[in-house]
């Protein structure tokens, strides 16, 4: 849950600061947190990578479905041992949106940006994808 109380604070400051570091000092000061647990969470969920998504599925089926059409896209993806999910290492936007359109294709869950934020939680907060993928969030 904090992930997402973050992402949100890196959201609205994100159009004022462009670079990453001065991103996570500024939210850091204004509500109490280390900037560097906020660089850290980055770095954990997306190697702060902007354009990261990670697939997930219930079936290995699906997965590995996914993992062949990212290839058909040469888009760099490592399927986890236990096959049900999929680190896609995106790095332009349009690499990032083409793997998002796998994942609702094939009925995957997936999290998206720096700080991953859920399939879910875009939903539930009304996020724009677009705005996750454009920006340092």
């Amino acid at each position: 849950m904090i992930k997402i109380y973050i992402f949100i604070l890196i959201s609205i400051t994100s159009i004022l600061q462009a670079d990453s570091k001065s991103l996570y000092e500024t939210i850091g000061k204004k509500y109490n947190i280390d900037a560097k647990v906020i660089s850290s969470l980055a770095e954990i969920e997306s190697k702060q990578n902007q354009y990261a998504v990670g697939l997930m599925s219930k079936s290995n089926e699906h997965t590995l479905d996914a993992a062949y059409a990212l290839d058909y896209y040469h888009i760099k993806n490592s399927v986890a041992k236990n096959l049900k999910t999929i680190q896609v290492r995106s790095k332009t936007k349009k690499e990032a949106l083409i793997a998002i359109s796998i994942a609702e294709k094939l009925g995957l869950d997936y999290d998206v940006g720096l700080m991953q934020i859920n399939r879910r939680n875009i939903i539930s907060l009304n996020l724009d994808i677009n705005h996750l993928l454009s920006s340092k969030t």
